[in-house]
């Protein structure tokens, strides 16, 4: 089954994979999430899409899969991503989850909204600073994320964001860059798409689900 179909640096790929609709084991609250799983990734060369193999690893050494590529560019959709990224198809309940992040613009700059809430991995994060150059982020489990306004690509997801963080509270100060008033959210709303994430309640090491 497709579930996302793009190109990226004017290259062609297709994922596909699995849909389960789910349920929480011992849940009364009738509750239903649908859990995506990527198995295949396909590239396309010369009108035909092959088997591709993911060659890209972690920063120690850990080799990434399918369906990390289906939660990093599900990751860029949360956030609005443009310039490298252009999505052809996305299943519709991936669609359906994904365009929740829409309801909660947090700028527009006229080139692309910008949101409050974004996905990073398989947890929420909130814009806590912005300028004309970068937006930060902090996710739900405490990790600065550094992006580039113009576009949301990702600069920097670990100690280097916090740098970057200071770099520009000292450019403002200077003139160098400016600082971008943006809409905030209630910091305990509910956000029903929370556990709707690619991995859905796979990503909640204490919950055990079903398939329906």
């Amino acid at each position: 089954m497709r579930l996302l179909e793009f190109k990226i640096e004017n290259q062609h790929f297709l994922l596909n994979g699995e849909v389960r609709q789910c349920k929480k084991i011992d849940s009364d609250d009738g509750e239903r999430r649908y859990l995506f799983e990527a198995t295949e990734m396909q590239k396309e060369s010369n009108g035909i899409f092959e088997p591709y193999k993911v060659t890209a690893v972690t920063f120690i050494g850990q080799r990434l899969n399918a369906d990390d590529v289906l939660m990093d560019i599900a990751g860029r959709m949360s956030r609005n991503e443009t310039g490298k990224l252009e999505v052809l198809y996305t299943h519709p309940e991936l669609k359906r989850i994904l365009d929740e992040f829409k309801k909660y613009p947090a700028i527009d700059n006229g080139d692309r909204i910008i949101p409050f809430f974004i996905m990073y991995r398989d947890v929420l994060a909130r814009l806590k600073y912005a300028t004309n150059e970068f937006l930060f982020y902090l996710s739900d489990d405490g990790l600065p994320i550094m992006y580039r306004t113009s576009d949301g690509s990702l600069v920097s997801d670990n100690e280097f964001a916090d740098m970057g963080l200071a770099l520009s509270e000292e450019n403002v100060e200077n003139g160098s860059e400016y600082v971008l008033e943006f809409k905030e959210y209630d910091e305990d709303l509910e956000i029903p798409f929370l556990e709707d994430t690619p991995y859905g309640w796979e990503a909640l090491d204490s919950e055990r689900v079903e398939n329906i």
